[in-house]
């Protein structure tokens, strides 16, 4: 949604000139260029170039010093900051069966555990925080529309995990990242319970160590699964100190495995041994 970007602020009569000058100045040079954002950060964003540019401009004025620069100097005359100020609007919500809160019909999920619990909502004018026992439990951009949805799907990891049959029409799963909706479609389409323990590795491990993982198997073409997954994270002797994975220990370790499987079918089905035969 487009944003016009305009100021508005509330002025005692004796400092009215004085300070809507200010604002009209730095107005004209951050906004004069540019005045309609997609977001609100992006707006912010460009604020903030500005006034670092501006405010690093040394001029005759101040001695040929920049601005910056006196505060600087000035700051170690300034008492301790206060502690942060949060400007928002507080309320308190119960979860609902759902597992989400409601803020003008917009509804924004948090952890399946809080169902029926009471929690605290802080809006933003750009995020919406839902706060249990102090800590922050769900956090999610702030919906400007009218009866939208905002799901985050770790949020509802248990409640799949009983009923792995309803991810795919789940709104959890529309609104998923676009990657983990790929690595579903590509190796876990026909196996909806093993994607959510997927998902459990990526709430404990972080996504960017499963997604890694993920890519080098498929590199070397070895079957993604959640065995072979759990396997590696398991296994810390095969991460280097960036967490990268050292491929040869790890390939040799999963078509080790796979070969004692297939000597297992060999015995049974009374074929011959694993010459020739290549691991997927």
């Amino acid at each position: 949604m487009d944003l016009n970007i305009d100021f508005v602020i509330l002025l005692h009569g004796n400092e009215k000139g004085h300070v809507e000058r200010s604002v009209e100045f730095v107005r004209r040079k951050a906004f004069s260029g540019c005045s309609i954002f997609d977001t609100f950060s992006l707006a912010v964003d460009r604020l903030a170039g500005r006034l670092e540019k501006y405010n690093s401009i040394k001029t005759k004025y101040l001695d040929n010093k920049s601005p910056s620069e006196l505060l600087n100097k000035e700051k170690e005359y300034l008492l301790p900051l206060m502690p942060d100020y949060i400007n928002c609007v507080t309320i308190t919500d119960k979860v609902d069966k759902l597992s989400t809160v409601s803020y003008l019909q917009n509804r924004y999920s948090v952890p399946d555990y809080l169902v029926k619990k009471e929690v605290s909502v802080r809006i933003f004018i750009d995020k919406v925080e839902i706060v249990f026992n102090g800590k922050i439990t769900a956090a999610h951009e702030r919906l400007n529309g009218n009866q939208e949805w905002s799901i985050d799907i770790m949020h509802y990891l248990k409640t799949l995990s009983r009923k792995p049959g309803a991810l795919i029409g789940s709104v959890a799963f529309k609104q998923m990242d676009y990657v983990l909706r790929e690595i579903y479609n590509r190796h876990f389409k026909s196996n909806s319970r093993e994607f959510i323990a997927l998902l459990n590795s990526v709430g404990e491990y972080g996504f960017n160590k499963i997604n890694n993982i993920i890519k080098i198997l498929e590199d070397k073409k070895i079957n993604i699964s959640i065995d072979n997954i759990k396997m590696i994270l398991n296994r810390n002797d095969y991460l280097d100190s960036t967490n990268q994975i050292i491929i040869s220990s790890m390939q040799h370790q999963i078509e080790e495995h796979a070969r004692q499987h297939l000597n297992k079918y060999d015995e049974i089905t009374g074929t011959k041994g694993l010459e020739g035969v290549e691991v997927a």
